[in-house]
C-alpha cells in the first residue's frame, strides 16, 4: 500500500518536506505517485480491456520507476526530462480519466540541453495535486515550450478549481523553492523560475541557457 511512502502530512508522496534534501524528496514523491498510479491504472485498465494501453501504462510506469530509483543528482537532459513527463501524465491521465485535459505547445526544442534529473515531474505532480484532482470540474494543464536565442523557455500552466469547492492544499511553495534551487544551483545562476497566475490559470515558468 501508499503507507510506505507516507510522511508527517495529511497527504502522502506529493511535495517534497523539509526533512529530506530536495533530489531525496523529488526521489520519493516520484515513487509514491508511481504507486499509487499503479494501483488506479490497473482497474482502468481493467475497464478498458485494452492490451496496448495495458502495455504502455506498464512502459510508463517502468520508466518513472527508473528514473526515481536513479541517483537523482545526476545529470539529464530536455528531452528525457520532457519524454519523462509525458508519460507521468498518461498515467495521471488513466487515473483521472476525463478530469484531465491535456495540451502539449512545443516548438523545435533542443533536446540535447542538459538538465538536473526530476525537474519537470513534480512541477507536473504539483500542477495535478492543486489543480485538477481538489476540482469539481474538469481541469487542463498546459505544457508550452520555446527556443529563443540561446535561451529554452518552458511553461506549466494549470487550470485552478472554484475556491468554493476545494479546501486549502499546502506545500507548493516548499517543492517550487526546491526546484528554482536546483536549476540555480546546476546553471550557477543563469536560470530562473517564476510563478504566477496567467489569465487566470497557476504558471510555473523555467527559463535557462542553451548552449
Amino acid at each position: 500500500g501508499t503507507s510506505r511512502c507516507r510522511p508527517p502530512r495529511s497527504r502522502p508522496g506529493r511535495t517534497w518536506t523539509n526533512t529530506m534534501p530536495p533530489t531525496t524528496a523529488s526521489s520519493t514523491s516520484s515513487v509514491c505517485v508511481s504507486r499509487r498510479a499503479a494501483a488506479d491504472s490497473d482497474s482502468a485498465v481493467g475497464a478498458v480491456g485494452a492490451s496496448v494501453l495495458a502495455e504502455a501504462v506498464v512502459e510508463d510506469l517502468s520508466d518513472l520507476f527508473r528514473a526515481s530509483l536513479s541517483d537523482a543528482g545526476r545529470h539529464s537532459s530536455l528531452g528525457d526530462e520532457l519524454e519523462l513527463a509525458r508519460g507521468y501524465l498518461r498515467i495521471e491521465g488513466q487515473r483521472l480519466g476525463e478530469r484531465l485535459r491535456v495540451r502539449w505547445d512545443l516548438e523545435p526544442m533542443p533536446e540535447e540541453a542538459p538538465l538536473p534529473a526530476l525537474v519537470l515531474q513534480p512541477l507536473l505532480e504539483n500542477a495535478v495535486y492543486h489543480g485538477i484532482e481538489p476540482a469539481a470540474s474538469p481541469g487542463t494543464i498546459s505544457i508550452v515550450g520555446r527556443y529563443r536565442r540561446q535561451r529554452v523557455n518552458l511553461s506549466i500552466r494549470n487550470s485552478l478549481p472554484q475556491q468554493a469547492s476545494v479546501r486549502h492544499r499546502s506545500g507548493n511553495a516548499m517543492a517550487m523553492e526546491n526546484t528554482r534551487q536546483r536549476l540555480q544551483g546546476f546553471f550557477e545562476g543563469q536560470a530562473s523560475l517564476t510563478v504566477g497566475e496567467v489569465e487566470g490559470e497557476h504558471q510555473v515558468r523555467l527559463v535557462f541557457p542553451y548552449p
